[in-house]
């Protein structure tokens, strides 16, 4: 994939969250009719299972899944995404060769030729993310106490996905360039595995009436297309809820 040039190229794919499609949501907006309207997670879902299957693809073989990154188990960078070299080979999970000139959907001219960098716990560690959480009643066991979905949406954004896009640091603290580097795959999938655990608690229709027909730009499907991971052909292991 970082070796195509065509719309099933790891570019492609990166450049339809940040620089230069723009395409993600992040922040809580307002629908034509004044309704807040949570996308967060349910475009990240459409996203992760759009890079799933350009993977599977890539390699011909549709049993292949995404990994997931447990960052308040582990406290570290996975192994696979820290080492520079593997068998006397460029490791392409350390970092990306971002190489783009363009005009982003907001009217922004960049020109972007350079490697995707890490700056690993210089600005914030895990230890300190947890802390921030428990004192704002956010932390994981928190989240899924809560039966809000807007509520649980937030506190999970605000708190420990925007925490460890700041703990890895680099091109991850910065929304317009955090998926060029290979670690933000296995990071939003456990964004989504957390979803998906306080999905089987709360309800996978628990989410309001007004955005589940909401279309997610641009994956051609709906919020309500996303909620259910069975009908969308994966799953997660069971016996791990941290």
């Amino acid at each position: 994939m970082m070796s195509r040039i065509d719309n099933r190229s790891y570019q492609f794919i990166a450049s339809d969250h940040g620089w230069i499609n723009e395409y993600c949501k992040h922040q809580p907006e307002q629908d034509d009719q004044g309704r807040v309207i949570h996308l967060f997670l349910g475009w990240h879902r459409a996203y992760m299972l759009k890079f799933e299957r350009l993977l599977q693809i890539a390699i011909n073989d549709d049993t292949l899944g995404l990994p997931w990154w447990n960052w308040r188990s582990t406290r570290t960078i996975p192994d696979a995404y820290e080492a520079e070299v593997v068998d006397g080979q460029p490791n392409p999970l350390f970092k990306y060769r971002m190489k783009f000139t363009g005009r982003t959907r907001s009217g922004t001219d960049v020109n972007v030729d350079k490697d995707t960098e890490r700056s690993v716990g210089a600005s914030i560690t895990i230890d300190d993310i947890q802390q921030i959480a428990e004192s704002n009643d956010v932390d994981i066991p928190d989240l899924y106490g809560m039966d809000h979905f807007t509520q649980f949406s937030e506190g999970l954004r605000s708190v420990w996905h925007n925490g460890i896009h700041g703990f890895v640091g680099g091109e991850m603290g910065d929304p317009n360039l955090a998926a060029y580097d290979p670690i933000f795959y296995p990071h939003h999938c456990n964004i989504d595995r957390i979803w998906a655990i306080w999905q089987t608690q709360n309800g996978v229709e628990n989410i309001p009436s007004h955005i589940k027909d909401v279309v997610l730009i641009p994956f051609g499907m709906t919020v309500r297309q996303v909620m259910d991971i069975n009908a969308l052909g994966y799953e997660y292991a069971s016996n791990v809820i941290s």
